[in-house]
């Protein structure tokens, strides 16, 4: 028998050219315009924040607000609008809330909340007092001079001097309404109140304008100490004498009177 030889078959395969590839060009087309897209949001001045609107600043001025927001960043989508407002909260104290609206494509809108005086916070030490304006949750937020008092304002002292920081709490929000409640009602009486002074925790002392005191328990339910003090008051012997009286304490069961009436 013959011996037979087979002869391989190679098949040539043409070579494709990514170029010609369609799918090279469409991805390449949607990375451009997403490039473009990019650049355009993020990068172009068409977005850069050109207009700032402020509502509610009372105090301070659209020159340093404006120097705070735009300090780093001007792009309204890039824009860090939280740390922005910490900024603003840190350096203001009077600022009590800050809010944000954007309006595309550079407005920036910025609602400024300030801190309304409710007192006067007065810290002693060494018979000297340090001052501030306190607002109804009780944060000092602006320090005053002796000759800044508003003479409408409650001025509530406290006996133990602290190190005190603007925007800190240093009266309780429940205590602060029941000084006001009590200012009110001493108004009501016709003896309108000159200061409140805390003593611990558990005693308010008022000092009249008539120069004589009040002693409230700050655990003692109020109203019933207000209702006590207005029928004391309301005595005929009380009304004649007032002016002699050096204070009243109201903290126990018993309403105690000094000097003693002997009339």
């Amino acid at each position: 028998m013959g011996t037979y030889r087979y002869k391989k078959n190679y098949r040539i395969t043409k070579k494709r050219f990514i170029f010609k590839n369609g799918l090279f060009w469409f991805f390449s087309f949607v990375l451009v315009i997403l490039g473009v897209i990019i650049y355009f949001l993020f990068f172009s001045s068409f977005f850069q924040i050109k207009t700032l609107q402020f509502l509610g600043n009372e105090k301070t001025s659209f020159k340093e607000l404006n120097k705070v927001i735009l300090e780093k960043e001007k792009n309204i989508f890039l824009i860090n609008l939280s740390q922005i407002k910490d900024n603003i909260l840190k350096k203001y104290p009077y600022i009590e809330k800050v809010s944000f609206q954007k309006k595309l494509p550079n407005i920036l809108n910025v609602q400024i909340e300030e801190r309304k005086p409710a007192a006067i916070f007065c810290s002693i030490r060494d018979n000297q007092e340090t001052c501030y304006f306190i607002d109804n949750k009780g944060v000092i937020f602006e320090p005053l001079g002796v000759d800044q008092f508003p003479l409408e304002m409650v001025k509530i002292k406290e006996e133990i001097f602290k190190d005190l920081d603007l925007g800190q709490v240093v009266i309780d929000s429940e205590l602060i309404k029941k000084i006001l409640k009590i200012n009110s009602q001493l108004k009501n009486l016709e003896i309108p109140a000159e200061e409140f002074l805390l003593v611990f925790d558990k005693r308010l002392n008022v000092k009249t304008c008539n120069k004589w005191e009040i002693y409230f328990s700050l655990e003692k339910d109020l109203d019933l100490q207000l209702n006590e003090l207005e029928v004391l008051l309301k005595e005929e012997n009380i009304l004649k004498n007032r002016k002699n009286i050096e204070y009243i304490d109201l903290r126990f069961n018993k309403i105690f009177i000094y000097p003693e009436n002997k009339t």
